[in-house]
């Protein structure tokens, strides 16, 4: 599994049309494969118009977006095991946790901004 920096470069390919990066957090994912629950490493990256998931894989790339006007909430926490972020979207909930690189604080104050201006 690639590093942040390099999950990073291979997600900017992926940016739209006058969509700028404002912040990441690196870590593992918690999410759902063909129905169960599963766990892969990966960047969560706040844009100015969306946040994503983005992990790369050996035969190209997973990506779940999350867009502003459907972002309930975020909590960002520190726990036991390292620090967590949480998106409450209308019938989803994401979390990634063991972060390993970027600014948490950062990242939640970001996306609270965007989804308070909605």
């Amino acid at each position: 599994m690639a590093g942040r920096d390099k999950t990073l470069e291979h997600f900017s390919q992926h940016l739209q049309d006058g969509e700028t990066i404002a912040a990441d957090v690196f870590g593992t994912y918690e999410g759902k494969i063909l129905g169960k629950d599963a766990l892969r490493n990966g960047i969560l990256v706040a844009t100015n118009q969306r946040v994503v998931f983005y992990t790369k894989k050996l035969f190209g790339y997973e990506m779940e977006t999350f867009y502003y006007n459907r972002i309930s909430s975020i909590q960002g926490e520190k726990n036991f095991f390292g620090w967590f972020v949480t998106i409450v979207t209308t019938g989803n909930t994401a979390s990634l946790k063991w972060i390993k690189a970027g600014e948490t604080g950062v990242f939640v104050d970001y996306v609270n901004k965007k989804i308070s201006n909605q």
